[in-house]
C-alpha cells in the first residue's frame, strides 16, 4: 500500500511525503516487501514514484532488484498488467546515473510492450525513453527523443492519458534532487 500512497504523493507534487512512504519499504534493500504476487508490482510502482520525484537515493536501491526482472511483465494476478519490468528498471537506472543502461532497458521495454500489444505501456516507455535520451544528450539523442515524444504524445492523446500527451520534460527539469540523502 505504501507504494501506491507514494505514487499518489508524487503525482500531487509532494516528494517529501512520497519519500516518507517509501523509506520504510526501502530498509535493507527493500527486504520489507513480501516476496509474493505483489512484489514486482510494488517495486515497479516505487520506481515510478522515485522517478516522478527525482528520489535518487531510493530509486538507485531499486535498480538491482528490478533489472534482474527486466524481461518480465509486471502483473497483479491475472487482471492487471503494468507493462514490461524493463521500464521501471530503466527509470531506476536513470536515477542511479546509469543512462546508457537506462536507455537499453527502456528500449527493451518499448519492444516488449509492443510485442504484448499494449499501446498504453509502449507509449509510457517511449515517453520515459525520450526523457532519458534528453538527459543523456548523446549524438542523435535529441532527434530520437523528439520522435519518441511525438509518438508517445499521439498515443496518449488517442487513449486519453494526459501525462503521455503532455510534452516530455526538458533535460534541466530532470535533475534529481536526492531526497533523504
Amino acid at each position: 500500500m505504501a507504494q501506491r500512497a507514494a505514487l499518489a504523493h508524487a503525482e500531487a507534487g509532494d516528494p517529501d511525503a512520497a519519500h516518507a512512504e517509501l523509506a520504510p519499504l526501502a530498509a535493507a534493500r527493500f527486504a520489507a516487501v513480501p516476496h509474493d504476487n505483489m512484489w514486482l508490482a510494488t517495486l515497479a510502482l516505487a520506481a515510478e514514484a522515485c522517478w516522478r520525484t527525482g528520489d535518487i537515493e531510493l530509486g538507485a536501491r531499486l535498480l538491482p532488484l528490478l533489472a534482474a526482472h527486466a524481461a518480465r511483465n509486471v502483473t497483479v494476478g491475472a487482471a492487471v498488467a503494468f507493462g514490461a519490468a524493463g521500464r521501471p528498471a530503466g527509470l531506476a537506472a536513470a536515477l542511479a546515473g546509469r543512462l546508457d543502461q537506462s536507455v537499453s532497458l527502456l528500449d527493451a521495454a518499448v519492444a516488449a510492450n509492443r510485442r504484448m500489444g499494449s499501446p498504453l505501456w509502449e507509449a509510457a516507455a517511449q515517453h520515459d525513453l525520450a526523457e532519458v535520451l534528453g538527459r543523456r544528450d548523446g549524438p542523435g539523442d535529441a532527434e530520437r527523443a523528439e520522435a519518441l515524444a511525438a509518438t508517445a504524445s499521439a498515443t496518449g492523446t488517442a487513449l486519453g492519458v494526459p501525462r503521455l500527451a503532455a510534452p516530455v520534460a526538458r533535460p534541466h527539469a530532470l535533475a534529481p534532487r536526492g531526497l533523504g540523502a
